[in-house]
Formats: structure tokens, sequence, C-alpha cells
């Protein structure tokens, strides 16, 4: 069933993208492309992927970890401590603690699929990304992540300010 699901997302997006051309319209972002359960958000050509492909990567393991079907046998703990800095983790523990739910995921459930969009930069070295997530009773939620540009280590991860 998933094979199909991503094929049709395939299919979908290569037709959309050769009706525009076809029309003489040129896309500004590439159509949306699955990974893994989730879904990745196109990019200008300006951008940087680095920083949106290390969220896309964290949350796409965190996520298998989370199921207990990562494909080398991590665990949550394991992912995080590859991905995100400690002191992030540390931030982590504590959120966790305070609210009483999985900090990245924000609740106690695990995504249904993922969408990640580029944010921006900042004049200190990082690069803000966007991760919308979908969940099975279809809402979602918006996390912003912060990627250092130096080393592509997460060392951000909140809600959105109001």
């Amino acid at each position: 069933m998933a094979h199909r699901t991503k094929l049709r997302v395939t299919i979908t997006g290569a037709c959309a993208c050769a009706a525009m051309l076809m029309a003489g319209i040129t896309p500004l972002t590439l159509p949306a492309q699955a990974v893994g359960h989730h879904v990745s958000a196109g990019r200008t050509a300006q951008e940087d992927p680095r920083a949106r492909r290390q969220v896309e990567g964290f949350i796409s393991e965190y996520h298998d970890a989370s199921l207990q079907v990562h494909h080398e046998g991590k665990n949550t703990i394991t992912v995080r401590s590859e991905y995100l800095t400690p002191e992030l983790d540390e931030a982590l523990a504590a959120w966790t603690e305070e609210h009483g739910v999985d900090p990245v995921f924000r609740r106690d459930e695990v995504d249904k699929y993922s969408a990640a969009v580029d944010a921006g930069s900042d004049l200190a070295g990082h690069e803000k990304i966007v991760l919308t997530m979908t969940f099975e009773d279809g809402t979602s939620t918006d996390v912003w992540y912060q990627v250092r540009t130096d080393n592509y280590l997460i060392d951000g991860l909140q809600d959105p300010t109001p």
C-alpha cells in the first residue's frame, strides 16, 4: 500500500510538472518528493538544501526509532544524539519532564507524515526549517528547527511563536 502511495505521489508530481511546462509555465519549486513516510516540500534554486535534508533525515529516523522499526535498530536516544547538539538534547529531556509527551512530536503519538520547508538563514550561521507534522486524526503541528551551518547539527527545536 505504501509503495502505491509513493508511486502515486511521484506520478502526480511528474504529470503536474509536465503539464506546466507544456503550458509554458516555469515551476518555481520542485514537486513534493516522497521521503520514506514523509513528504519533502520543494525548494527554490537559490536555497541550500543541506539543513532541510538534515531535519528530514532526523524526523524520518526518529519516526522509525519511535515505532521500533529503524533499519539499523537505533532507538530515539541514539538518533537524537546523532542529529542534535548535546545542549538541545538536554533541553528536550527537560521539555518532556515538563509536558509529559514526546519532545519531538510534541504529543504521545507518532506523526503520519511530515513536510519540511526552508524558512531562511540568519547571520549567526544557522538555517531555519519549519517542519509540519500531520497526525492520524488529521491535525498538524508546526515545529521550528534551527540547524548550524558549520556542522549541520540541529541546535534548536521549538513551537512557533504566536
